[in-house]
C-alpha cells in the first residue's frame, strides 16, 4: 500500500519541474500534475491529471516506506489563540496593504504567527484543516500539517435569503466580496478543492457564481479555465444551478479596490450555464490557450 506524498524543492514533480501542489507515490511508479495534462492517464477528482511514472523520470523521486495516514490536525485551538493575540490595529495595518479593510479579516478569524498573517482553511464540514499564511507582498506558504481546504467568512452568519453564492479563487477575494457585502467561498486554487466544494455547496439552495480570476499568462489561463468549467459541470450534475463570470481586472481583490462594475450586476446578467455550456469549453480550452501563445 502506498501514500500519496506531497512535491518539495528538493523533489520537485517530475512532470513540471515545480515544488508544489503536485504529489507522487511513495514508491515512485504514479505523480499526480496539477498543471500538465499531455501524458496522463487520466483526469483526477481533485482537478489533477495522473501520471504512470517510467524508470526515465522517477529517479529523482525518494522511495519512503508507507505510514498510515492520520487524521486532519485540528488547527481550531491555535487558530483561536492566534486570533484573540491579534489586534484590530495589527489588522488594520496590514489590510491596508491588500487595499482591503480590515474587519472582513477579523471574521475570517485571520491571526499573525510569528509576524505573518494566517487564513483558515477550513474542510466541507467547517472543521479547521490548516492554515495559510501570506506575507504583504504575496507570498504563501502553510503552516507545517495543514491540507488544503476552503476559505470562509463570517461561519456564525447564517446564509439568510441571499439570492447567490459566489465562487472565487484564494482567501484574499473572500474577504474582498465580504466588504461589499457578498459572501463567497474560496478554493485553495485555481484547480484544487472540487470535492470539497461539491460537498460544502451540496445544502445550498442558492444559485451559485463562479467568479474566475482574470488571468493574461496562457498557462495560468489554461488552469483558471479547466478548474472553473469542471467544478461548473461538477455542479450542474449535481442539479445545482450555475452561472460563471470574469473580474475585469486580475481578481476580484483588485475589482472591489478599482470600483469597477458591481459584482451582482454582472451575475445578474450572466447566463445560466447547461451540461453544453461545459462540455464545448472545456474541450475548447488547451486550444484556447494555444492560439493565445502564438
Amino acid at each position: 500500500m502506498n501514500e500519496w506524498l506531497r512535491v518539495s524543492k528538493k523533489h520537485p514533480c517530475v512532470i513540471c519541474g515545480r515544488s508544489d501542489w503536485d504529489t507522487y507515490t511513495s514508491d515512485g511508479n504514479y505523480a499526480c500534475c496539477m498543471r500538465i495534462m499531455d501524458g496522463a492517464i487520466r483526469e483526477l477528482k481533485n482537478g489533477g491529471y495522473l501520471f504512470r511514472l517510467t524508470s526515465n523520470n522517477k529517479t529523482s523521486l525518494p522511495r519512503q516506506e508507507f505510514k498510515p495516514l492520520t487524521e486532519y490536525k485540528n488547527f481550531g485551538p491555535l487558530v483561536y489563540e492566534n486570533e484573540c493575540k491579534t489586534s484590530e490595529r495589527q489588522l488594520n495595518v496590514y489590510a491596508q496593504t491588500i487595499q482591503l479593510p480590515g474587519w472582513p479579516l477579523r471574521l475570517m478569524r485571520c491571526g499573525f504567527y510569528q509576524g505573518t498573517i494566517g487564513f483558515p482553511m477550513y474542510d466541507h464540514t467547517k472543521k479547521i484543516i490548516g492554515i495559510r499564511l501570506r506575507t504583504v507582498n504575496g507570498q504563501k506558504w502553510c503552516i507545517p500539517g495543514s491540507k488544503n481546504g476552503l476559505f470562509l467568512g463570517d461561519t456564525t452568519n447564517p446564509d439568510m435569503d441571499l439570492e447567490y453564492g459566489f465562487i472565487v479563487e484564494g482567501s484574499t477575494n473572500v474577504a474582498a466580496l465580504m466588504s461589499i457585502g457578498i459572501k463567497s467561498v474560496g478554493r485553495p486554487s485555481n484547480t484544487a478543492g472540487l470535492d470539497m466544494l461539491i460537498q460544502y455547496l451540496k445544502p445550498t439552495k442558492r444559485l451559485l457564481v463562479i467568479c474566475r480570476d482574470n488571468d493574461t499568462k496562457p498557462e495560468a489561463l489554461k488552469n483558471t479555465l479547466r478548474g472553473a468549467w469542471l467544478l461548473a459541470k461538477a455542479l450542474i450534475l449535481r442539479k445545482k444551478q450555475v452561472k460563471m463570470i470574469v473580474t475585469p481586472t486580475k481578481d476580484s481583490r483588485d475589482w472591489v479596490w478599482a470600483g469597477k462594475s458591481a459584482p451582482l450586476m454582472l451575475a445578474h446578467n450572466a447566463k445560466t450555464l447547461n451540461i453544453d455550456d461545459c462540455n464545448k469549453n472545456l474541450s475548447e480550452i488547451l486550444p484556447m490557450t494555444e492560439k493565445i501563445m502564438t
